[in-house]
C-alpha cells in the first residue's frame, strides 16, 4: 500500500473559484460540487513525489457539513449527493454551465448534489488517507467550502401559475355511406389545449396509462391511440367527441394520419347500413414547451341515425405529471365539459 497523503484540497460551484450557488429543494434538481484534489507520497529527505489517485480512492471522497462534519447521504430525502447527473441538473444563479478546468496536478472529482429542504447548506469534502487519518476541507490548511441555497419548490397548480390555452387547429370533410351511396361532406372540426408552466419552461411530462386498449373504448381501433374519451352530443347534434392527450416529446410538432374510427349502424328507415368513415389529418404538439391536448368533432350526423350512428361512449380519468426544467412539478386531470365540447384539466391533489 501507498502511504499517499493530501497536499490540496478545495471545493467548488460549476464555475471556477465560485463557492455559491441555489437550487429548488424538490428532490429532482442538482447543482454540480466540483472537488480539487491533489495527493503526494513523502519522500525521506523531506521532498515528495506526486502520486495520482486510482479511481477507488478518488470514490472514496465524501460530502459532508463543513460546520459539523456531518456526511452528506447518497441516496434519500435532506441533502443528497450522487455520481449522476439528472435532467434538472444546473444552477439559479447562472446561466449555463461550462466546461470545468481543474488546476494543473490536480484531480477533478465531480458530484452532484440535490435537496428537499430549503435551507443554506455550507458544504465541505472529506476522504480518508491510508494511515487512517480524515482529511477534511474544513481543515485549517485547506479552509474550502460553499454554500447551496435550496429555495422552497415550486408547486405547479391551475390557474395560479399554469397556463391553459386554446386554439381553432383545423377542420375538414370525412364521409358517410348509405348502401353504397357516399356523402363525402361531413365536416370534422380539432381544437388544440396547451397546458404550459409560468415560473420556468417544461421540460417533459409523464401520462398514466390511458390507451385505447386498456379501457371500455368499444373501437379497439390503433388510430385512437392517446384518445381518453369518446362522447356523443346526444341533446345537441349528435355529433361524435373525441378527446386526447398526446405524449412527449413536447412541442415537437407532429402530423397524426387518420385519427379517429369508423362505425357501422343499421339505420331505421330508411333500413340498411350507415357507415361512417370519421378519420381526420390533424397536427398536434406544435407549440413549444407545452403540454397538447385535442378535442375532435365530428358532426353532422343523418336524423335517420341521430343518437345511433355513434352507439356507445368511454371514457378515462386521463393524468398529466409536468416537469419544468428545475424538476418543479405539478398534477392534473384530463376531463371534458358537461356539454362534450372541449377539453378541461383539474389540479389533481
Amino acid at each position: 500500500m501507498v502511504n499517499w497523503q493530501i497536499a490540496s484540497f478545495s471545493v467548488s460551484t460549476s464555475a471556477a473559484g465560485e463557492t455559491s450557488d441555489a437550487l429548488y429543494a424538490n428532490g429532482r434538481m442538482q447543482v454540480l460540487v466540483n472537488i480539487q484534489i491533489k495527493a503526494i507520497v513523502p519522500d525521506s529527505d523531506s521532498s515528495s513525489t506526486p502520486y495520482t489517485l486510482s479511481k477507488h480512492e478518488l470514490d472514496s471522497i465524501r460530502l459532508m457539513d463543513y460546520f459539523t462534519h456531518a456526511e452528506l447521504a447518497n441516496h434519500g430525502n435532506g441533502w443528497v449527493w450522487s455520481t449522476k447527473k439528472s435532467p434538472f441538473a444546473g444552477s439559479l444563479y447562472s446561466t449555463g454551465m461550462a466546461e470545468f478546468q481543474a488546476e494543473a496536478d490536480s484531480q477533478l472529482v465531480q458530484l452532484w448534489v440535490s435537496s428537499t429542504i430549503s435551507e443554506k447548506k455550507s458544504i465541505g469534502a472529506s476522504i480518508r488517507q491510508p494511515d487512517n487519518t480524515v482529511v477534511r476541507t474544513s481543515d485549517s490548511s485547506y479552509n474550502s467550502y460553499i454554500v447551496l441555497k435550496a429555495e422552497p419548490a415550486i408547486d405547479y397548480t391551475y390557474p395560479e401559475n399554469v397556463g391553459f390555452e386554446q386554439e381553432k387547429a383545423g377542420s375538414g370533410h370525412y364521409e358517410i355511406d348509405f348502401v353504397g351511396i357516399s356523402d363525402p361532406s361531413r365536416r370534422w372540426d380539432q381544437v388544440n389545449y396547451y397546458l404550459t408552466t409560468k415560473n420556468h419552461h417544461l421540460l417533459y411530462s409523464e401520462t398514466n396509462s390511458y390507451e385505447v386498449y386498456k379501457h371500455d373504448n368499444p373501437y379497439s381501433d390503433e388510430h385512437l391511440e392517446c384518445c381518453y374519451a369518446g362522447q356523443v352530443r346526444a341533446d345537441v347534434d349528435g355529433s361524435l367527441s373525441l378527446f386526447f392527450l398526446w405524449k412527449n416529446p413536447l412541442g415537437t410538432k407532429a402530423s397524426k394520419p387518420r385519427v379517429g374510427l369508423k362505425s357501422v349502424v343499421n339505420g331505421l328507415f330508411p333500413s340498411g347500413p350507415w357507415t361512417a368513415e370519421a378519420f381526420a389529418d390533424i397536427t398536434v404538439n406544435d407549440k413549444k414547451n407545452s403540454v397538447c391536448l385535442s378535442y375532435l368533432n365530428f358532426r353532422d350526423t343523418p336524423m335517420q341515425v341521430i343518437n345511433r350512428l355513434w352507439p356507445v361512449t368511454w371514457g378515462t380519468v386521463a393524468k398529466i405529471t409536468v416537469y419544468d426544467v428545475h424538476g418543479n412539478k405539478g398534477t392534473f386531470k384530463a376531463s371534458h365539459t358537461d356539454e362534450n365540447d372541449g377539453v378541461v384539466i383539474h389540479n389533481d391533489n
